[in-house]
């Protein structure tokens, strides 16, 4: 059976159940230069870590922006959420330099810029 992300329950990644499977995956994904599918995987992680960040399930959001910062270590969104998740946390000098690499990124979001003024 080929690996596709549409069939992956991506919930089993974080149960540590198929980890081996999606490093593969991924690593496939990543030497194919496949940019649409490890795009859509990207935004699939984002989405449950938005999720999860909703429902105040900080230590799951977590993981999924970690994995997100894995694959694009640039990318604004988790950046910027993972900041604001420790930030909920009190961990207030790693969302300091989460908010800061979001606003490298783009220094005119303004709701990171509000975040960050607070963990100060």
């Amino acid at each position: 059976m080929a690996f596709s992300i549409d069939n992956y329950d991506i919930f089993n990644y974080i149960n540590n159940e198929h980890e081996d499977e999606i490093n593969l995956g991924i690593s496939y994904l990543k030497s194919v230069h496949s940019n649409n599918v490890l795009q859509k995987l990207i935004n699939t992680l984002l989405f449950h870590g938005e999720s999860f960040y909703s429902l105040k399930q900080y230590d799951k959001a977590l993981l999924y922006y970690d994995k997100v910062l894995e694959f694009d270590p640039f990318n604004l969104i988790a950046s910027s959420f993972r900041g604001k998740v420790y930030y909920s946390l009190g961990q207030y000098y790693k969302a300091f330099l989460d908010l800061n690499k979001a606003l490298d990124i783009n220094p005119l979001d303004m709701a990171t810029l509000l975040y960050r003024g607070e963990a100060l």
